[in-house]
């Protein structure tokens, strides 16, 4: 099996600045992230490691992998992309410009490159003869491989395994300290429609997998929202457009939405056009946001009806727990929370872990 995962967060990530090959370290959030990490993922297992020379690489896989016999293997072709001299601008360029292109028309990067960067051809070029040398004859061999990189140098792997094209190079969404299975699964969950690649991706890298970030568990309850009476693959295929049209999921912008951004989101037709629903989006996210405030995060609310360990169980679509909760935010004002959408939240973000027996995943939690 192959695997990647992102380094932990950096003062320059916070400040949304471009790091390239300039060696920043964690700050302190980053290495909460990879202790988190190494608790999530303590059960999967990696036979070796290849990683990132470059320092917040280095330290998000000494912590990951901390009291393992996991062999860590420095390997410079992982290093980030280079971006010369744009390393340490902002990542928020205006339209047209280089780094514009690079996030949103990686197609067009190659057309502008900044003075002394990589272009997307030498990265694949280095990225792909690591895999062509080390990574997959090792998967080949049955080994399980962890790659811990960086964001556009692990989009590269993927793009490769994957065969994505250059245009859907940001499609994979690497996250911070999440782990990302590539060789997909053979045997999946009876629910997944195999046809259906978001689906697929959803199955085999999310879904189940125990998330704590305050950021994510909004994204995801707001998701579940929209969900009422629908099925979860209607929300997913139109996740992308909610998350342009929600700013992101940032909460304090959805919370200081007002009634012409409202009526703008229901004529959106790339999003689910329910009044109700988006209505009860927004004051959602303000109850969301006491619920932190009071807490101090959204998962400590919630393990204080769960208790600190994932609950396993399969075949049900509600449960005590998820009656709780759902009681407690309907109490506090917020909608479309009943128990069932409750409870396909909490095994959305591996509360409960629920794939099925003869589901490929199943053995990595049970």
């Amino acid at each position: 099996m192959l695997y990647v995962i992102r380094h932990g967060k950096t003062d320059w990530n916070r400040q949304r600045k471009m790091q390239g090959k300039t060696d920043i370290p964690l700050n302190e959030e980053g290495r909460a992230m990879a202790e988190a990490a190494h608790e999530r993922y303590k059960d999967v297992h990696f036979d070796i490691c290849y990683c990132s020379p470059l320092s917040r690489a280095r330290e998000t896989a000494e912590i990951l992998l901390q009291g393992r016999q996991v062999p860590i293997i420095f390997d410079d072709r992982l290093e980030e992309m280079g971006f010369g001299v744009a390393e340490g601008e902002s990542a928020d360029q205006s339209e047209g410009e280089p780094i514009y292109n690079f996030f949103k028309h990686p197609e067009r990067y190659g057309l502008e490159l900044p003075e002394g960067a990589e272009s997307f051809h030498d990265l694949f070029a280095r990225t792909g003869e690591f895999l062509r040398e080390v990574a997959l004859p090792q998967v080949e061999a049955g080994k399980d491989v962890l790659i811990v990189g960086h964001g556009a140098m692990n989009s590269s792997i993927v793009c490769q395994v994957w065969g994505l094209p250059l245009e859907e190079f940001w499609s994979a969404g690497i996250e911070n300290c999440v782990l990302k299975r590539l060789i997909p699964a053979e045997k999946r969950c009876s629910w997944c429609n195999e046809k259906n690649p978001l689906y697929v991706e959803y199955h085999d890298n999310e879904w189940g997998k125990l998330r704590t970030d305050d950021a994510y568990l909004f994204e995801m309850l707001i998701l579940e929202s929209f969900q009422a009476g629908l099925s979860w693959e209607c929300v997913l295929n139109k996740r992308e457009n909610f998350r342009k049209a929600y700013d992101g999921f940032d909460i304090e912008k959805v919370c200081n939405y007002d009634e012409e951004k409202k009526a703008e989101l229901r004529s959106n037709p790339g999003l689910i056009r329910n009044k109700l629903k988006t209505d009860a989006s927004v004051g959602n996210a303000k109850i969301f946001r006491e619920i932190v405030n009071e807490w101090g995060s959204f998962y400590d609310y919630l393990k204080s009806f769960t208790g600190p360990d994932v609950i396993f169980e399969c075949g049900r679509t509600t449960s005590p727990v998820s009656d709780q909760i759902s009681a407690d935010l309907k109490r506090r004002g917020m909608k479309f929370v009943g128990s069932t959408i409750i409870y396909s939240f909490l095994q959305a973000v591996g509360i409960i872990y629920s794939h099925e027996e003869g589901c490929d995943m199943w053995h990595e939690g049970l």
